[in-house]
């Protein structure tokens, strides 16, 4: 994974002081599903930047998690 950040395969995108109240709203709407920052930090930033398809091995928590839009994000790799 790292490797294909250095070839520029994948971004590696920032987070700010900024985006700190979308993931908090994202801690209370997500509240029962016991959520990890890591996930909300990746489906705000999804949502930040017009992504719908992300890497993740938790596929669990991201199969309840919607966009802004009510749609699911596209998780790869597609199977595990």
């Amino acid at each position: 994974l790292l490797l294909s950040a250095e070839r520029g395969e994948i971004a590696i995108l920032p987070l700010g002081e900024g985006d700190l109240r979308q993931i908090e709203y994202l801690f209370a709407k997500y509240e029962d599903l016991s959520p990890q920052l890591a996930d909300l930090s990746l489906l705000h930033l999804a949502q930040r930047e017009g992504i719908s398809t992300v890497f993740t091995l938790d596929r669990r928590d991201f199969t309840a998690y919607r966009l802004k839009d009510k749609k699911r994000l596209k998780l790869i790799p597609d199977e595990l």
